[in-house]
C-alpha cells in the first residue's frame, strides 16, 4: 500500500485529510501527537535544568519546545514565545457571557467543540475510548491559558468574570510552591473551585449545593470576599474567621465567595466555600487538603454543612471519619475534569519515580 505521511500547523481535531489540504477526499488520516517529555529526568538532562519540578513541566503542558524557551528564560528573559498566543487572544474579544463560560467548562469536559478555532492552538490533543470508538479530547496548557483568561477577566461581560483574574495568580502558586509544601495542591483545588463556579460546571459530590438549582448558573462569584474590614482575615480561630464573613453588599442573592485563607493560623481548613441562598441564610463548606493520605486530627467544625478532605491520594472507596468526607480517586478525577486531572500529585509522582 501507499502512504502520505506529513505535519501541518493547521489546528484540528477531526481525523479528515480535507481539513488538512485542498482536497475532495473525505479519506481519513491517523493523527499523531507531537511527543511529551516522559520523564522529569529527561528534562533535567535535555534542558540542563536542574531545579525543574513536575509542577513546573506541568505547567508548560510537558511539551518539549516549550520547556527549552522556558529553561533559556530561567538564565535570561524574552525567550518563551507569545506571538501566535496574542493573536488567537485578539481574535476572540468579541466572546460573550455564554461562549465565555463555554470555553472555561472545556477545561472539564474536553470536548474540542467548545473551543474557539483559534485557541484550539494554545492546548493539548489526545484521544480517549468512548465505549467502542475513540474521541478526541483537548487539555488546556496552563502557560497559554493563563493569558487566556487574564485578557478575558478585563472584560465586561459578566458579574463573575472580574474572578479570572485570581486564577493565573493561583497557578503561578501552583507552579512555584515547593513541592513537599502542600501549596501547589491547594493552589489548584482553588483554580478547580473557581472555574466549575464561574463556569456553571457544578459538581454533585463536592460542590453540592449547587447541583441542580435552577437559578445558580446566574449566581454572582466572588475570591476572599465579603469580609468584614473589622475582622482579622489571618485569625487563628475559624470560628472568628466565619464571623468576618459577611453577605454581600448588592444583597443579589444567589451569591457564592469562595476564601483561600493563605495567611489564617487556623488548620483545620484549608478552603471555604459559602453558598449566601437568600437574606440571612448561608450554607458553609469547608475543604482541608493533603497531597498524602493522612486524616485530620480534629473533628469537623459543628457550623460547616459539610466538610471535605481532598486527599492527593485519594481512597478507592469514599471514608467518612469524624463527619470529615473523604471522595474518593474517581470523584476526584471527575472534580479535576479533563484537563485538571493530569495535574494532581499522583501525576507529579509519576513523573519523580519514572525517572528513577
Amino acid at each position: 500500500g501507499r502512504y502520505l505521511v506529513f505535519s501541518s500547523h493547521v489546528t484540528s481535531t477531526t481525523g479528515e485529510l480535507s481539513k488538512y489540504m485542498e482536497s475532495a477526499s473525505s479519506r481519513s488520516v491517523i493523527l499523531k501527537p507531537l511527543p511529551l517529555i516522559p520523564t522529569l529526568q529527561r528534562a533535567k538532562e535535555n534542558f540542563d535544568w536542574q531545579s525543574i519540578t513536575p509542577q513546573i513541566a506541568l505547567y508548560y503542558g510537558l511539551i518539549p519546545a516549550l520547556l527549552y524557551e522556558a529553561s533559556n528564560d530561567v538564565r535570561s528573559s524574552g525567550h518563551l514565545p507569545t506571538a501566535k498566543r496574542d493573536q488567537a487572544i485578539e481574535c476572540q474579544q468579541d466572546l460573550d457571557e455564554r461562549k465565555l463560560k463555554i470555553l472555561i467548562g472545556s477545561f472539564f469536559t474536553g470536548n474540542p467543540n467548545d473551543v474557539p478555532f483559534p485557541l484550539l492552538q494554545l492546548m493539548n490533543t489526545s484521544t480517549m475510548k468512548d465505549g467502542q470508538e475513540s474521541k478526541t479530547v483537548v487539555q488546556w496548557i496552563p502557560f497559554h491559558m493563563m493569558e487566556v483568561l487574564k485578557s478575558f477577566s478585563k472584560a465586561e461581560v459578566g458579574p463573575s468574570f472580574p474572578s479570572l483574574r485570581h486564577i493565573p495568580q493561583l497557578f503561578t502558586g501552583f507552579r512555584d510552591a515547593k513541592i513537599e509544601s502542600g501549596d501547589s495542591w491547594e493552589n489548584l483545588f482553588v483554580v478547580v473551585v473557581l472555574m466549575r463556579c464561574i463556569s456553571g460546571q457544578y459538581d454533585a459530590n463536592m460542590l453540592p449545593p449547587f447541583q441542580g438549582c435552577n437559578d445558580i448558573r446566574n449566581a454572582s462569584i466572588t475570591y476572599q470576599s465579603p469580609f468584614s474590614s473589622n475582622h482579622d482575615f489571618g485569625t487563628d480561630k475559624v470560628e472568628q474567621f466565619l464571623k468576618g464573613i459577611k453577605e454581600p453588599d448588592t444583597e443579589e442573592f444567589p451569591h457564592i465567595g469562595i476564601f483561600f485563607p493563605t495567611h489564617a493560623k487556623f488548620e483545620l481548613y484549608d478552603v471555604i466555600v459559602v453558598y449566601f441562598v437568600s437574606k440571612g441564610k448561608r450554607l458553609l463548606y469547608g475543604y482541608q487538603l493533603r497531597d498524602g493520605k493522612k486524616p485530620p486530627k480534629e473533628a469537623m467544625n459543628c457550623q460547616f454543612t459539610k466538610s471535605y478532605v481532598i486527599r492527593g491520594k485519594p481512597p478507592t472507596s469514599n471514608l467518612n471519619k469524624m463527619n470529615w468526607i473523604t471522595p474518593n480517586q474517581a470523584e476526584i478525577s471527575a472534580f479535576f475534569g479533563e484537563s485538571g486531572r493530569h495535574w494532581t500529585p499522583a501525576r507529579w509522582k509519576q513523573l519523580r519515580e519514572d525517572s528513577k
